[in-house]
């Protein structure tokens, strides 16, 4: 009985602990979206249907974004989470940038969405995600 109580207080000392172990947190919603940091422009929206087939204005918080992402309208209407100067907005995606006024990451915003972020004209280095 002796060497049973020992074995069993060896065990539980030996692997108790181990079980004990706290299993790893799983990775958050935000660090598992992707992250662009680009250039914006301002940009006024078309006085007709844009890409996303919407009619919009410049008192809409409304994008355009790069034809690469625009994929053919597959974001069309999706939101967008963009963050400058430690302010955030979150237009609607609208429309793609004509061709070659905007890189991969880079988009045309309108005059409400700057005036959201407090800027204006071309502003680098904006942080954006689809949200």
């Amino acid at each position: 009985m002796y060497k049973f109580t020992v074995v069993l207080f060896a065990f539980s000392s030996l692997v108790l602990p181990i079980l004990a172990i706290p299993a790893p947190a799983p990775a958050s919603e935000e660090s598992q979206v992707t992250h662009y940091t680009g250039t914006v422009i301002e940009y006024h929206p078309p006085s007709g249907l844009g890409g996303c087939g919407d009619t919009n204005d410049d008192n809409d918080q409304v994008v355009a974004i790069s034809a690469d992402r625009f994929d053919g309208g597959a974001h069309c209407n999706t939101q967008v989470q963009i963050k400058y100067n430690g302010l955030t907005v979150n237009p609607k995606i609208v429309d793609s940038c004509p061709a070659g006024t905007c890189g991969k990451d880079d988009f045309e915003a309108s005059p409400a969405v700057f005036k959201a972020l407090g800027a204006q004209g071309t502003v680098i280095g904006v942080e954006w995600n689809f949200d």
